[in-house]
């Protein structure tokens, strides 16, 4: 029996997934671990984060840094179910890092 994603599963992990970029991008990294479970797992080429402590810790210390301006985007969400009640998610993340400064001054024009 082949199990199906529902539509309303694709929208809340979509909606997971926008969370997390914006607490990232806006000084909350360090709650992102709550978005997880317990066994939850964040993979990219630069660190592989295993477990909410694991998580929560990473994202604390990136929350402690306020030099680095972040945005996120993601696209292409791949879903694929694991098992009743669980889903696998795999998407592409592109990080644009900058350095934290004021806000540009409005220039007038729209």
């Amino acid at each position: 029996m082949q199990i199906k994603i529902q539509l309303e599963d694709v929208r809340a992990i979509e909606s997971l997934q926008t969370e997390f970029c914006w607490r990232v991008d806006h000084g909350e990294a360090a709650s992102v671990a709550e978005l997880f479970v317990e066994d939850g797992r964040v993979i990219t080429p630069m660190f592989t984060l295993q477990g909410r402590a694991q998580i929560e810790a990473h994202f604390r210390k990136r929350d402690g840094d306020k030099a680095i301006l972040s945005r996120h985007q993601w696209s292409n969400l791949r879903l694929t179910p694991v098992s009743a009640g669980r889903i696998k998610a795999d998407m592409i993340v592109q990080t644009h890092l900058g350095i934290a400064g004021p806000p540009a001054a409005p220039t007038g024009l729209m």
